[in-house]
C-alpha cells in the first residue's frame, strides 16, 4: 500500500489531530528558545539536557508503539482492500468469460449464416432475406442485419420490430467504406468491430460482426453482418454487493471507448473517450482483458472500505494514548537520574572555556568513576591543546610557503601538457590522412576505398539500395612507360588521377587508385545505367587530356577501358562478388578493343553503346541490373 493511501486510510479526523499537536509542540518549543513567559512551558525552555533526554527516551518507547499502531492499521486496511479487491477479480474475470462467450456464440451465429448461404448457392434477394431473416429471429440482440455484395451495396437488410425480424428498405446504401465489410473481404475472419455510431438503418452506437461470404465459383461475393446493440450488455451488470455498495462495471473497447457503464453519470457512453489513467483514485478497481482485447473494469468507492477502517483506528489510538503516557512517566524518571552528574560536569567545563587553563577542573565529590576519568581526559586535553596549537601555526606558514610553490609548477607542467597534447593530435591527423591517400594522384588509397566500400555496402543492404563499381585502367600503359619513361608514367598518372576525381561529387561516392594503372570508383544509390553513364563521362574526359601515347595501337593519346557492374546488397552478401563482375567487364572491354565501357553481371557480358544509350535508360535510381 503506497503512502497516500495509507494516510489517507488513517481518516480525517487522525490527520486533524495529528496537525494540531505539531503546531502545539513547535509553538512551545520556540517559545521556549525565546524565553517567553507562558504558564506551563517553562520546562520546553532552552535546550537542557534533562529536557532533550526525557523527550529522546519518550520518543524511543513511542516511536515503535506509533509505527506498530501504523502497521496494523495499515495491514487491516490492506486486508479490507484485499477482500474487496478479490471480490472484484472474481467480478470482472466473471464478467470476461461471460462476455467472450457472447460474443463467440454471436461470431458463431454470423459464421453459421455464411455458410449456409454459400452451401445454398443462391444469392438472389428473397433467399437472402430468407436466411437473414431466419438467424434475426434466433439471435434477437442484433438491431439490425444485412447482406452486401462485393461492392459494397446492401442487398437486403432485416431490423427488429416489436421483437420480430422485418425487411427494411436499403435504397442506395453503401458499406463498402465500413471496416467491418472491407476487413472480412481482406483475410476472410469473422470480424469484430469496436464501438461506432451506424447510419442509413439507424443511428444507433453498435458493434458490428461480420463474416465474408463465398459464391459457387469459391470468390467473394460479398459480407453478411449483424449489429449489437448495446443496451443488450446490460446484462453482464454484477448484482452482487461489496461493503454494501453496488459493483459498478465499465466495458472498454482496444480504442480505449466505453461500449458499456454501470455508472449513471455516464450517458451516451459510445461517444466517451475513455483513458484509465484518469481514474478517480478514490474507487477500487478490478480490470481483466477479454480474448477481443477490451477491458473489463469492476470498482467499488473507496469511501466504503474507509468507513470500517476509521472503527480500527479508534480502536487503536486508545491503546496508542496510553502508551505515550506511561513512556513519558518513565522516560522523566530516567533522565532526572541520570542527568544530575552531567549538571556538575557542566559547570566543570564552563570554568574551563571562561578562565583557561588555569582553572579548577578536579571532579565533584562522590562522582562516579565515568565522569572522575572525563575531568582527567579534560585536563590533559588543555595541555594537548597547547602543543598541537604551537605545531599547527608552524605548519600553516610552511605549508602555504609550499602550496604557492606546487601551484607555480603545476602551471608550467599544464602548459607544456597542453601543447605536447596538441602537437600530438596534430601528427595523429596528418598520419590518418597519409595513411588514407595514394601520394602519388592525391586519390584515396586501396585501403580507404575498402573502407569506403564496406561503409556504402551496409548503409545500401538497409536501406535495399544499389551499388555500382566502376574499375578503370589506362590502355598499354607499361608501353607508355617503355616509350616515356617511369617520370612521365608518374605524372600521367597524376593527371589522369586528378582529372577522375572530379568526376564524382557526391559525400557517398569516391574515386581511388586501386594499383599500378588501374583505377576504381564507388557509386553509392546508382543503378547500372546511370553507373554506365558516369562511366561513358569518365571516359571522355580522359580521353579529352590529350595525352599523347603514339606506341598506343587503339590511338594516339591516353585512353581508358572501364568495367562497370551494380548489384542490391543481400543480407550476408559480400561486396567481393561486385567487384569481381566489374573486373571481368573491364577485361571483356580491353578485349572488344579498349577506350570502352563494359558492363556485366551473373549471366552475361556486354558493351556499353552511348548513342544506344544501352543498356535502356531508367529513373528509378532504386533499380539494378544484376
Amino acid at each position: 500500500m503506497d503512502q497516500d493511501l495509507s494516510w489517507l486510510l488513517l481518516g480525517p479526523e487522525l490527520a486533524l489531530g495529528l496537525f494540531f499537536f505539531l503546531i502545539l509542540f513547535t509553538f512551545a518549543l520556540r517559545a521556549g528558545t525565546a524565553r517567553a513567559a507562558i504558564p506551563g512551558l517553562g520546562w520546553f525552555r532552552g535546550h537542557s539536557l534533562y529536557r532533550d533526554l526525557t523527550l529522546g527516551l519518550a520518543l524511543l518507547a513511542t516511536v515503535p508503539a506509533i509505527a506498530m499502531v501504523l502497521v496494523l492499521i495499515s495491514r487491516g486496511a490492506e486486508q479490507r482492500e484485499n477482500r474487496a479487491m478479490e471480490l472484484l477479480v472474481e467480478i470482472s474475470a466473471g464478467v470476461t468469460v461471460r462476455l467472450d462467450d457472447y460474443f463467440s456464440s454471436y461470431k458463431t451465429g454470423i459464421a453459421a449464416l455464411a455458410s449456409n448461404i454459400e452451401r445454398g448457392g443462391k444469392m438472389d434477394d428473397q433467399t437472402l432475406t430468407e436466411w437473414i431473416e431466419t438467424h434475426h429471429a434466433l439471435y434477437d440482440d442484433f438491431l439490425t442485419m444485412l447482406a452486401a455484395n462485393a461492392s459494397g451495396e446492401i442487398v437486403t437488410a432485416t431490423a427488429l420490430v416489436h421483437g420480430q425480424p422485418e425487411r427494411v428498405s436499403t435504397s442506395s446504401h453503401d458499406v463498402s467504406d465500413r471496416d467491418y465489410f472491407s476487413e472480412p473481404m481482406r483475410n476472410g475472419a469473422v470480424y469484430v468491430s469496436d464501438v461506432f455510431t451506424g447510419r442509413g438503418l439507424g443511428n444507433d452506437s453498435i458493434i458490428a460482426i461480420s463474416a465474408v461470404v463465398l459464391g459457387s465459383d469459391n470468390q467473394k461475393w460479398g459480407i453478411v453482418e449483424g449489429s449489437l446493440n448495446l443496451q443488450r450488455l446490460e446484462k453482464f451488470r454484477p448484482t452482487l454487493k461489496n461493503y454494501g455498495q453496488p459493483v459498478q462495471l465499465l466495458i472498454i473497447d482496444n480504442n480505449n471507448r466505453v461500449v458499456f457503464s454501470s455508472n449513471p453519470y455516464d450517458q451516451d457512453p459510445a461517444i466517451q473517450d475513455f483513458r484509465l489513467s484518469a481514474r478517480d483514485d478514490g474507487q477500487i478497481s478490478s480490470q481483466a482483458i477479454s480474448a477481443m482485447g477490451w477491458t473489463i473494469l469492476a470498482s467499488i468507492p473507496r469511501q466504503a472500505v474507509h468507513s470500517k477502517v476509521w472503527s480500527d483506528v479508534k480502536a487503536a489510538l486508545l491503546w496508542l494514548l496510553a502508551a505515550l503516557l506511561t513512556a513519558f512517566a518513565l522516560a522523566t524518571a530516567i533522565a532526572r537520574r541520570v542527568s544530575q552528574p552531567l549538571i556538575r560536569l557542566k559547570e566543570a567545563v564552563r570554568a574551563l572555556d571562561l578562565q583557561g587553563t588555569e582553572a579548577d577542573i578536579s571532579p565533584p565529590p562522590g562522582a562516579p568513576d565515568e565522569i572522575r576519568e572525563v575531568f582527567g581526559y579534560l585536563e590533559s586535553m588543555a595541555e594537548r591543546m597547547r602543543n598541537s596549537y604551537r605545531q599547527l601555526t608552524a605548519a600553516s606558514e610552511a605549508g602555504r610557503h609550499y602550496r604557492e610553490q606546487l601551484e607555480t609548477t603545476l602551471s608550467r607542467r599544464e602548459t607544456e601538457i597542453r601543447s605536447r597534447t596538441k602537437e600530438l593530435e596534430n601528427s595523429n591527423r596528418n598520419l590518418r590522412t597519409l595513411s588514407n591517400i595514394d601520394q602519388l594522384t592525391g586519390l584515396a588509397n586501396r585501403r580507404r576505398f575498402n573502407e569506403a566500400l564496406d561503409q556504402v555496402w551496409r548503409h545500401a543492404m538497409r536501406e535495399q539500395s544499389p551499388v555500382s563499381i566502376v574499375i578503370m585502367d589506362i590502355d598499354h600503359f607499361k608501353e607508355f612507360n617503355d616509350t616515356y619513361g617511369h617520370q612521365d608514367g608518374d605524372s600521367c598518372l597524376a593527371k589522369v588521377g586528378g582529372a577522375l576525381s572530379a568526376c564524382t561529387w557526391r559525400p557517398l561516392d569516391l574515386v581511388a587508385r586501386y594499383g599500378g594503372e588501374e583505377f576504381i570508383m564507388i557509386l553509392a544509390n546508382t543503378n547500372l545505367p546511370n553507373a554506365l553513364a558516369v562511366a561513358e563521362r569518365t571516359r571522355r574526359v580522359i580521353e579529352d587530356l590529350a595525352i599523347p601515347h603514339e606506341n598506343a595501337s587503339n590511338d594516339t593519346h591516353v585512353t581508358l577501358s572501364l568495367g562497370a557492374a551494380c548489384k542490391i546488397p543481400e543480407r550476408n552478401s559480400k561486396y567481393s562478388e561486385l567487384v569481381h563482375m566489374a573486373d571481368r567487364a573491364l577485361y571483356y572491354a580491353k578485349e572488344q578493343g579498349r577506350n570502352c565501357v563494359a558492363w556485366a553481371d551473373y549471366d552475361q557480358i556486354r558493351l556499353y553503346d552511348a548513342a544506344e544509350n544501352t543498356p535502356a535508360e531508367s529513373d528509378d535510381v532504386g533499380q539494378s541490373v544484376t
